[in-house]
């Protein structure tokens, strides 16, 4: 079985001073949010093989996050600038390339992508993944190249906003 765990990075500044959209990074409540979530993640007993990020600073600031719970090394993240402002096929692609060495990966991206991948592999509907929200998709195969559409059954949908109510 493969494991695809999909996060959309945490909330981001929005400043004026701000010139490129690809070096904004996390606000105090998305850097909270990305650890409370990855705290929520461990609890379903998933052990990730590799994190895959964007390397827009959001993102991988995300992920950095999740790797200090996970107990990765910062420089074990993968970076990789396709999955910054891309398409679901694209995103495929991606998933397709995975090694099948690595059961569980995570990937950490933007939306509309990120909502629109996980939509493309479940017959679940989620409307919409907020920010630091995470989709747990589980397929039945060994091999990352046979994920089909439509195939994935979600094992969790989790978002910041679920805890504070």
């Amino acid at each position: 079985m493969k494991t695809l765990i999909l996060v959309r990075h945490g909330k981001a500044s929005h400043s004026a001073l701000m010139s490129e959209d690809f070096d904004r990074k996390l606000t105090d409540q998305g850097r909270h949010d990305a650890s409370l979530m990855a705290q929520v993640v461990h609890k379903y007993n998933v052990n990730p093989d590799i994190f895959i990020s964007s390397p827009a600073a959001r993102a991988l600031e995300t992920a950095e996050l999740f790797a200090e719970v996970f107990e990765i090394p910062p420089e074990k993240i993968n970076q990789n600038y396709k999955i910054y402002e891309n398409d679901p096929s694209t995103m495929m692609k991606i998933i397709e390339s995975i090694d099948n060495a690595n059961n569980i990966a995570v990937i950490f991206g933007h939306n509309p992508t990120i909502t629109a991948i996980a939509m493309h592999l479940i017959e679940t509907r989620i409307e919409h993944l907020p920010t630091c929200g995470i989709a747990g998709i589980d397929f039945d195969t060994e091999d990352w190249k046979k994920i089909k559409i439509k195939k994935g059954v979600l094992r969790f949908f989790e978002f910041p906003k679920k805890y504070f109510r």
